[in-house]
């Protein structure tokens, strides 16, 4: 009887062993892949110009300009991946693969002018000017890779 049972129970452990492989079809493994490329050119400008006036004479002679006021931004967001594996405990391993590759040229410029400004001659001669301001953002945000499992 306990042959018949070691004898048994070897057979069911052979069957075993040879049918085990045959599950192991179902892979529970995720891998997340994710790429990106960018090539940006940005330009941007802004002249704002109250001067160069100019009077050629007199008794009296006023040149009076406002303020100049220029501003210029330029931004850039590119290649940005976000990888969020969450909620179903079926994964025994999880590979998160991100990459990126970017090539970016920011240029800008703000001109601002009051000045400049010319009076060819008189007895009163006043040149009043308002102020000049001139601006430039640049912002870039590149390659940014957020990877969430839980």
């Amino acid at each position: 009887m306990i042959k018949k049972l070691v004898t048994t129970g070897a057979a069911a452990g052979l069957l075993l062993a040879s049918a085990v492989p045959a599950f192991a079809l179902f892979n529970d493994e995720l891998v997340v892949n994710q790429g990106n490329t960018a090539v940006v050119t940005n330009t941007g400008g802004a002249i704002a110009n109250t001067g160069l006036n100019g009077i050629g004479g007199g008794k009296v002679a006023v040149v009076k300009t406002g303020a100049a006021l220029a501003v210029t931004g330029v931004s850039t967001v590119a290649n940005k991946n976000v990888a969020v594996v969450s909620g179903c405990n079926c994964f025994d391993d999880v590979t998160v693969n991100q990459g990126n590759t970017a090539v970016v040229t920011n240029s800008g410029g703000a001109i601002s002018n009051t000045g400049l400004n010319h009076i060819g001659g008189g007895k009163v001669a006043v040149v009043w000017t308002g102020g000049a301001q001139a601006q430039t953002t640049v912002d870039t945000v590149v390659n940014k890779n957020v990877a969430i499992v839980h």
